[in-house]
């Protein structure tokens, strides 16, 4: 298993968080179902598009455009990594707006703890 840490790009932490939810099913036990968007890009530049799906003792994560999402998070590529490698705390970017948030912000935590 790789440590979220040691991995180098947006693709290779979702494939990551994809093995981690389809193969240890305790991580999303007593979440409530919900499916994330992430938009992972520069200003002004072009997008990847990566759903992350939580249900109750089952999930995924996938490049992909959900048709609806309950939670988007966008993002650039270099504080996802800094968030993933432990560099940057999620709060602090969110605070200084390198993450945003739109929908239901109240699911950001339980995402952190399925995927940590």
């Amino acid at each position: 298993m790789a440590e979220l840490g040691q991995l180098r790009t947006p693709a290779e932490v979702i494939a990551e968080v994809d093995r981690r939810l389809r193969t240890e099913s305790w991580r999303t036990q007593g979440v409530t179902p919900a499916v994330y968007a992430f938009l992972v890009g520069e200003k002004d530049g072009p997008l990847q598009h990566f759903e992350v799906s939580l249900g109750r003792g089952t999930g995924f994560a996938r490049a992909h455009v959900p048709a609806l999402a309950d939670c988007t998070i966008t993002l650039n590529p270099d504080t996802l990594m800094g968030i993933v490698q432990g560099t940057l705390k999620p709060l602090v970017a969110f605070a200084f707006g390198r993450v945003k948030v739109q929908g239901n912000a109240g699911l950001v935590p339980q995402l952190g703890r399925a995927i940590s």
